[in-house]
């Protein structure tokens, strides 16, 4: 007898909330034309998320960790993500996110990131965790970001520019572990 999949569920329209926990290749629903859906949570999916979601005008958070992931491709099909929490999931570029404008916090700790000149395209971004990634430098921020806070700990940077840096002078960074950070004196240290 065959074991159900968790493609042949049917998912009610006033569904808030979806968590998926360690879903096997090729069993992953399409979810779509959910329009109270506010929230995807997902660990261990060995499809690749992004591509199965569409038509959601409501979620406002995406949250997943050790999926299969290398890029970020169809997040823009989620315009009115304010949240984006994807840890964890060999992701080596993000730079889908440009296009989501209500987005305010970004999360991609843990990947194999490189790159995230894609945050300078986003003034309107708040808060930012690209830790433990590969990033051997950052972008310069425009005038108008918002950002308030950036993790960048765990990252190989050796140097940021004055020019750099005094972008994100109003902005609380975290870069422990960073050639950087550790090249930097107790003074300079307390004024980061």
């Amino acid at each position: 007898m065959n074991e159900p999949k968790v493609k042949d569920v049917i998912l009610p329209k006033n569904l808030e909330e979806i968590w998926m926990f360690n879903i096997k290749k090729g069993s992953l629903p399409k979810i779509s034309n959910l329009p109270k859906l506010k929230r995807i949570a997902f660990r261990s999916v060995e499809d690749n998320v992004l591509e199965n979601v569409t038509d959601l005008p409501n979620l406002k958070e995406i949250f997943g960790a050790a999926s299969n992931l290398p890029t970020l491709d169809g997040i823009e099909k989620l315009p009115s993500l304010v949240t984006v929490n994807l840890n964890n999931n060999e992701t080596i570029d993000i730079s889908s996110v440009a296009s989501l404008s209500k987005l305010e916090g970004l999360f991609v700790s843990e990947n194999v990131l490189d790159d995230v000149n894609v945050i300078a395209e986003m003034p309107w971004l708040k808060d930012i965790d690209v830790s433990y990634n590969r990033l051997r430098a950052l972008p310069k921020l425009k005038l108008e970001s918002k950002l308030k806070s950036i993790d960048f700990s765990d990252n190989p940077i050796e140097a940021i520019s004055p020019e750099v840096l005094a972008s994100y002078s109003s902005v609380r960074k975290s870069a422990y572990n960073t050639p950087f950070y550790q090249s930097l004196t107790h003074e300079q240290r307390r004024a980061f």
